[in-house]
């Protein structure tokens, strides 16, 4: 096959390039959104793959052909104008054509205007004696202006602005695309993260749990952890989905709430539930006790506590609110302590 360019004629050679030399994709698969079909290039680096100047894609060899360009075509001048004879079929557009033989009413070499093409693409012209007759594509050379025509020009421009406009157009595509991608990385789970299990059916369904593992080889890419750090389960990114700050903040304070009642049921009590001579700890500042300050408590009575410790170098006893102090021994574990030093 052969292709014509600004005027030259390259005959289409199934090979691999040479550096400098002209290609025509021909098979595009490897495109990145950067070429397609009947884009020519310039080879600028052969190896395994080839490289061009105009773009920073490389083809791979089965992708192209390359453009030899064909011996200088002979020129003519027709009624003052200088043409190239170019071997083509007749497009839409050329004026002349040049028979390569002589048939019954037309001669070879001679020039013929193209009154119409065809329906099977055959130019027709007025032959000899002045009737209509057409040449069979293959026997004729089609004449190119070598100073393109206005319409040639316009032909040119338009042909270029719709290769712009598809350009421009798979540039947005790619810059859209990366734009998702981008936006998809920075919502993908990361190890530290909190996360919500949104599989249904799931034992763990609706509670929030931590990202332990991101890189788990297969669908399951995910491991988690519950927040206490037991282990919770794998997952594929559809059955997670990242957990709000008021979803993490709630799920922390239910937890916490879990383990302090947790701590006081493990001695048979309600949360609060303070008893006498239990030894407790000044969470926050009471009548003169510093927070810290290690006290024993000797009367309960609703939300107070009355409690015991040294103050100022001697026992004093005061009242405390319970959700001022924290439980540090319960009586129970004080009075076998006791015990066994009596013992």
């Amino acid at each position: 096959m052969k292709t014509t360019i600004n005027g030259v004629q390259y005959n289409e050679v199934k090979r691999v390039a040479k550096v400098g030399e002209k290609v025509k994709v021909v098979n595009a698969w490897l495109t990145g959104g950067l070429y397609s079909n009947g884009d020519v290039f310039t080879a600028k680096y052969v190896d395994g793959t080839l490289s061009v100047k105009e773009h920073d894609r490389a083809l791979s060899h089965d992708e192209y052909v390359v453009l030899e360009p064909v011996a200088t075509a002979d020129t003519i001048v027709h009624d003052g104008v200088q043409y190239r004879k170019v071997d083509r079929p007749v497009r839409e557009g050329d004026a002349f054509i040049v028979p390569k033989v002589s048939r019954r009413d037309y001669t070879a070499g001679k020039v013929y205007a193209v009154t119409k093409i065809g329906g099977g693409g055959d130019p027709h012209i007025i032959d000899d004696v002045g009737d209509r007759f057409y040449v069979i594509t293959g026997n004729y050379y089609v004449l190119e202006p070598l100073v393109p025509s206005l319409s040639a020009i316009e032909t040119e421009l338009a042909a270029t602005k719709a290769k712009v406009a598809e350009m421009e157009a798979q540039l947005a595509e790619a810059i859209a695309a990366q734009r998702e991608k981008a936006k998809a990385e920075a919502q993908r789970l990361k190890v530290g993260d909190y996360a919500k299990v949104v599989q249904s059916g799931h034992g763990n369904f609706g509670k929030i749990v931590k990202i332990t593992r991101d890189d788990r080889p297969g669908q399951y890419v995910y491991g988690t952890e519950h927040l206490n750090g037991d282990g919770a389960d794998i997952h594929t990114p559809s059955q997670l989905t990242r957990a709000t700050d008021e979803e993490i903040t709630e799920a922390k304070r239910k937890l916490e709430l879990h383990e302090i009642e947790a701590k006081w049921h493990a001695i048979g009590r309600e949360v609060g539930e303070f008893k006498v001579g239990d030894v407790v700890k000044i969470a926050e500042y009471q009548c003169g006790h510093a927070e810290g300050s290690i006290v024993e408590v000797t009367s309960v009575y609703g939300n107070s506590v009355d409690v015991r410790g040294i103050h100022n170098r001697s026992f004093t006893t005061f009242g405390a609110d319970k959700p001022c102090i924290e439980l540090i021994a319960p009586v129970e574990s004080v009075v076998n302590l006791r015990a066994g030093e009596a013992a």
